[in-house]
């Protein structure tokens, strides 16, 4: 994730939206160019982050699990709530605070957790 918010940051500084999606999802631009255009709640707002939010999830724990996380990587019982990484739709000052809180923030390697890390101490 940190390397996907820095080359937006170098390559697109002008861009107004950044969407990030994964490989394997659908988005239909006439309905992403409509919801970016047209949604009173958008246009109005000037730190965009749009997602499918999960609250109150637990770490995996399980050696196992594709999402296994030890005690010594995150030793807290629940995540912040976080988003599902597949698709992030994000205004640029949006962007520009992430790389500012990811200097300060130390690498996770499930990027939807370390993206919730330093998007909850910015609600703060």
């Amino acid at each position: 994730m940190g390397k996907k918010i820095a080359a937006i940051f170098k390559f697109c500084q002008n861009a107004k939206y950044v969407v990030l999606i994964d490989d394997d999802y659908f988005v239909s631009p006439e309905s992403l160019v409509g919801l970016l255009e047209y949604s009173a709640e958008v246009r109005n707002t000037q730190r965009l982050y749009i997602e499918h939010k999960h609250s109150n999830s637990k770490p995996r724990r399980e050696k196992e699990s594709k999402w296994h996380v030890s005690y010594s990587e995150y030793p807290f019982d629940m995540y912040p709530d976080f988003i599902n990484a597949g698709t992030i739709i994000m205004s640029m000052e949006f962007v520009i605070e992430a790389q500012i809180a990811m200097i300060y923030t130390k690498l996770f390697r499930l990027d939807d957790i370390y993206l919730a890390i330093f998007t909850f101490f910015r609600q703060k």
